[in-house]
C-alpha cells in the first residue's frame, strides 16, 4: 500500500515544482509573487491534509469492522468539518489578501500581482478540500493503486498540456498555469469521488454475501 500512496503524492507534489520552472521564463516580479502566493497556499493545504490523515484511519478501523455504515457516517463527517475549515480560510485569504501579499514584500506592483495569484489559488484550494479528504478515505478502504494511476491523470495528463496550451494561445501568461493546475485538481476530485462509490458499492456487495 506504501508505494502508491508515496507515488500519488509525488505526483501531486512535483507537478508544482515543475510549474515552478516553467515560471522561471517570466520576469523576477512574476516569479516572486507566484513562489509567494504558492508558499502561503501550501500553508494552508496543512488543513485538508490533516483531515485526510484523519480520515485513513477512522475508515480503516470501521471498514475492517465491517461497520460499513459507520465508515460513511465519518465520511459524511470528515467531509463536512473539511468544507467548514475551507469555508474559514477561503474567506480569511480573500478578504486579507492583500494583507498576506504585503507579508511577503512592500512593492506596491508586487503586492498586487501576489494578491492576484492569491485569488488564483482559493479555486485550487477549494478543490483540495474536497480532493485531500477522498484520497484518506480510499486509503482507509485499501485502495491505493488505481488511486495513484488516477492521480497520474489528473496531474500530468491535464495541468502542463492545459497551461501550455492557454499560454500560447491567450494572453494570460503565467496565470495559464494556475488554471491548469486548478483544472488537474478538479479532474482528480472527479476521478476519486467516482473511484470512492465504486469501491464503497464493492464492499456493500461482499457484505451482503
Amino acid at each position: 500500500m506504501g508505494l502508491p500512496i508515496g507515488g500519488t503524492v509525488f505526483a501531486e507534489v512535483i507537478i508544482f515544482s515543475v510549474v515552478g520552472l516553467i515560471m522561471a521564463k517570466f520576469s523576477s516580479m512574476i516569479i516572486a509573487s507566484h513562489q509567494s502566493a504558492m508558499n502561503f497556499s501550501t500553508l494552508m493545504y496543512a488543513f485538508p491534509v490533516s483531515i485526510s490523515s484523519a480520515m485513513a484511519i477512522v475508515v480503516s478501523y470501521e471498514v475492517g469492522a465491517k461497520r460499513f455504515d459507520d465508515a460513511k457516517t465519518y465520511i459524511k463527517i470528515g467531509r463536512w468539518i473539511a468544507l467548514i475549515f475551507a469555508g474559514f480560510t477561503l474567506s480569511f485569504l480573500y478578504i486579507l489578501r492583500d494583507v498576506v501579499a504585503s507579508l511577503y514584500g512592500n512593492n506596491p506592483d508586487f503586492i498586487e500581482l501576489t494578491s492576484t495569484f492569491l485569488t488564483y489559488s482559493l479555486f485550487f484550494q477549494l478543490a483540495d478540500t474536497v480532493a485531500a479528504p477522498l484520497q484518506g478515505i480510499l486509503i482507509g478502504y485499501k485502495d491505493t493503486v488505481v488511486p495513484f494511476y488516477l492521480g497520474v491523470i489528473a496531474y500530468w495528463a491535464v495541468s502542463i498540456p492545459l497551461g501550455l496550451f492557454l499560454d500560447h494561445v491567450t494572453t494570460l501568461g503565467a496565470y495559464s498555469y494556475w488554471i491548469g493546475l486548478i483544472a488537474s485538481l478538479v479532474v482528480s476530485v472527479i476521478l476519486y469521488q467516482w473511484r470512492l462509490q465504486t469501491i464503497m458499492k464493492r464492499f456493500e456487495v461482499s457484505n451482503v454475501k
